[in-house]
């Protein structure tokens, strides 16, 4: 699915379900930043089809679908920075 392409309901609810395996999984995150960020991170990725589809739905307001889709870049750049982060600190700790 490109950036522009309006996903389909059934990517949506495949996504959204993906939410459900991690409610028993968000138990065993800590209760820290990082843990935080974890949490984050996991949860746009499941939203981030429905996100997209309010962001190119044009029946909601040019104004709305613009802050959905600011919202939906934020978040990702929280995402790409967490996966960075990640991996910086396996590397570290493998030295």
């Amino acid at each position: 699915m490109t950036s522009n392409e309006i996903p389909t309901w059934g990517q949506i609810d495949r996504s959204i379900r993906q939410l459900k395996d991690f409610e028993q999984e968000n138990t065993l995150l800590p209760e820290t930043l990082t843990g935080a960020v974890e949490r984050l991170v996991r949860i746009y990725d499941a939203v981030r089809p429905l996100l997209t589809m309010l962001a190119l739905a044009p029946f909601l307001p040019p104004s709305w679908r613009k802050v959905i889709g600011a919202l939906s870049s934020a978040l990702a750049a929280v995402a790409a920075g967490a996966d960075a982060g990640s991996a910086e600190f396996k590397a570290v700790k493998d030295l």
